[in-house]
This record gives structure tokens, C-alpha cells and sequence, in this order.
């Protein structure tokens, strides 16, 4: 009899596509999940009704359907609540069946969960852990756990917001008045005032210079604690994504750290046309356990970004490369982030997430569907290009 595997690794690649996934098997661009595909088993499978994430999820780590698990849908209530009360069904609290790693627990085996979906509030006993994807609280309808607040953009037009009203904001430039240590400028410099987030949450202010250093108009962004260039914390050109910032939030749970980045994405030569983007708020906290994990992931694979932003790049805040290297960005740290998991600490089970396929298909498949009444011959190849650039990614 051969030996039984000692080890069980599960990667969860959210609403990777079988279609997909052969096809570009066959261009060689996924060699990895080729040969997994080559050594093991590859099939089609139905999904759960109704094929939502976490009603998803919990059948593949359970064995049980939604009807069993308590998970059918995104949100859960509960007989003999009122009509306007509701839970999230991302909460493990809610699941009815057991998981496998809880199965294994009894077994006195031991699981590393990263990122998994439907495991907050995070409890591995034995184990270890890394975050918990796609959690509450929710903000209206969508909110990561780590996340403090979701993006926002400061723009000198009407920019459309999904999601959360108030986070995108119309800024005037003025001329810059009592400013302090402002580099030369060809151009007389001007300022924008922005709070950081401008709802949900209370966070800092900042001063926002506007020069040009070039003789050709504006053409840098200083972002300044005070109106004096000397408590900048980042100059931005066109393009430029600025270093993580980290800042003190005061939320409803009291003060919290967090950090983001800014990015300029376009400022014209007569500062008619400013967007300033920053980036959702993500924690700066402990997202692991134990405690210490944390600082080790983000020394090897940087700060944790929870979620990226499609809603940005669909609003029209963000073009489509900037919004490809918020997914590059992602998948570089989901991989670097399970590899030293997995490298550096005893486990019998694993179990990774990644979600960043499942959002470039939300915002780009319909590009590439023939059936969809947004499908255009012209621009199909670029819309897939970009599937595939995160499906390679992945691998």
C-alpha cells in the first residue's frame, strides 16, 4: 500500500474559471496549476445555491450545503428577528457544520489558516492564523475586517461612489496663503485642505501644495501636515504611488491605527483637473495569531492589504494599470505571506485565500463574454490581457 499524505494543503483561488484555466494551461502561462492539474485531478463542479462566497467556502471546508452549514447567502436572519435585522454570514459564529480543521483538532493535528474566508473572529487554537478575509463589520453593504475605512477620492470634478456616499470629494485650489518652505515653482502655488477618510471615520488633515517645478505648469503634489513643506510627508508626481502612511483613527471602538497611501493620478498643467486617490485604511494592528507573526509577514512580505479596489477603477478614479498594481500588489504579498507560513511553523493542515481573480473577473469578464451586451470585439483582447496577467500572478 503506498503511504497516506502527511500533510493537506488547500489554495483557495476564488472563482478561478475552469474555461480559463485551460486555456491558458495551453498558452503556458500557468505552469504550476498546469502541472497540479497534470499530476492530479482537474473537473468542472457544480457550485452551492445560491453560488455566493461564503455560502461557497463553507461547503468546500464542511462537506455540507448551505442548508446545513446556515450559510445561504452574504447575510444571515434569523427567525423571529425583525425583518431589518440581519448577520454576516462571514462570521464562523453563524456556521452550523463542522470544518475540517476543526475535525483535525480533535485529532490533535494542527492547522495554519491564511486569509481563509468565514474564520472571524480568529480562534485557531493550536494553530495559527492570518487574518480573516472578507469580515465584518460590514459598512452598509461591504466591509473587510482590517480595513478602518474604504478609499476615497479628492478630485475637482463630480466623480461617481459606489459604496459608501462621501468619498468623493470636489476640492478648489487656492492660491497657497502662509506657507512655509515651499519649493521654487514657475507657477504661483496653490492649496487643497483634505481630511483623511472624509466620512465613516475621523482621521488626519492635511495641506496639499500644488507647483510646478518643471516650467510647464503644475505638475507635483506636496501632501503636508501643516502649510509648511518641511512636514511633508510625500511629493507626488502624475502616476507616483507614495509611501504607506501610518496614522491614528478615532472609530467607534475607540482609537485605532491604521495606514494607506496616496496616489496623484492626474494633475493638469492649469490645476483644473486635480485627483488625489488614497487608499482604503488598512490596519497597522495585529492581524495574527500569535501576536508576533505579524511583524514577521510584514518584514518579508510588506504591509497587509486586506482587499483591493475594484470599485475604484469601475468609478472611474483610478486607470486600469493603476488598479492592476493594487492586484499585483496583493498577490505579491499573499504569496510571500503563506510561503513563510508555511516554511516557518509546524502544521498538518493549511489553508490559503486569495480573492484577487474573483475581482478582476467582476470588473473585466463582461469585456471578454461574447453574451454580454458589453462585449466588444475591439477591446476584448485588453480586457483579457489583464485576466491573464492575474491569473499568471496567482501561479
Amino acid at each position: 500500500m503506498s503511504r497516506q499524505p502527511e500533510k493537506l494543503l488547500v489554495l483557495g483561488l476564488d472563482a478561478a474559471l475552469p474555461d480559463l484555466l485551460q486555456r491558458f494551461s495551453v498558452e503556458g502561462v500557468i505552469p504550476n496549476l498546469t502541472r497540479l492539474m497534470q499530476r492530479g485531478s482537474f473537473a468542472r463542479v457544480i457550485t452551492t445555491f445560491p453560488p455566493l462566497t461564503a455560502a461557497a467556502w463553507s461547503a468546500i471546508t464542511t462537506g455540507a450545503g448551505p442548508g446545513e452549514t446556515g450559510v445561504p447567502s452574504l447575510m444571515v436572519h434569523f427567525p423571529g428577528e425583525g425583518l431589518d435585522e440581519w448577520h454576516t454570514s462571514f462570521d464562523r459564529r453563524v456556521q452550523q457544520a463542522e470544518t475540517l480543521w476543526e475535525a483535525a483538532a480533535r485529532a490533535g493535528r494542527r492547522t495554519a489558516l491564511i486569509n481563509w474566508p468565514v474564520t472571524w473572529p480568529m480562534a485557531n487554537e493550536g494553530g495559527v492564523q492570518v487574518a480573516a478575509a472578507l469580515n465584518p463589520p460590514f459598512r452598509f453593504f461591504y466591509m473587510p475586517l482590517w480595513d478602518l475605512a474604504s478609499s476615497s477620492l479628492y478630485a475637482t470634478r463630480r466623480f461617481p461612489c459606489n459604496q459608501i456616499p462621501g468619498r468623493a470629494v470636489i476640492v478648489n485650489p487656492q492660491p497657497a496663503s502662509a506657507w512655509r518652505n515651499l519649493p521654487a515653482s514657475s507657477v504661483r502655488p496653490l492649496e487643497i485642505g483634505i481630511e483623511v477618510p472624509p466620512t465613516y471615520i475621523k482621521g488626519p488633515t492635511y495641506h496639499v501644495a500644488l507647483v510646478g517645478t518643471r516650467g510647464a505648469g503644475y505638475d507635483e503634489a506636496l501632501i503636508c501636515r501643516e502649510r509648511d513643506a518641511a512636514t511633508i510627508v510625500t511629493r507626488l508626481r502624475v502616476g507616483d504611488l507614495g509611501p504607506w502612511l501610518t496614522e491614528t483613527f478615532q472609530t467607534k471602538d475607540g482609537a485605532r491605527r491604521g495606514r494607506f497611501r496616496f496616489q496623484l493620478v492626474a494633475l493638469s498643467p492649469t490645476a483644473d483637473d486635480v485627483r488625489l486617490y488614497a487608499t482604503a485604511i488598512n490596519t497597522a494592528e495585529t492581524y495574527t495569531i500569535p501576536d508576533d507573526l505579524t511583524g514577521e509577514l510584514e518584514s518579508v512580505a510588506g504591509p497587509f492589504m486586506e482587499v483591493d479596489d475594484p470599485w475604484g477603477f469601475m468609478d472611474g478614479w483610478l486607470p486600469l494599470d493603476a488598479y492592476m498594481a493594487q492586484l499585483t500588489m496583493h498577490n505579491a504579498w499573499w504569496t510571500k505571506a503563506t510561503a513563510h507560513v508555511l516554511r516557518t511553523r509546524e502544521w498538518d493542515l493549511a489553508f490559503s485565500w486569495v480573492g484577487t481573480i474573483d475581482h478582476i473577473q467582476h470588473v473585466l469578464y463582461a469585456g471578454i463574454e461574447p453574451k454580454s451586451r458589453l462585449y466588444d470585439p475591439a477591446t476584448a483582447p485588453r480586457w483579457l490581457g489583464a485576466i491573464r496577467q492575474v491569473y499568471r500572478e496567482v501561479d
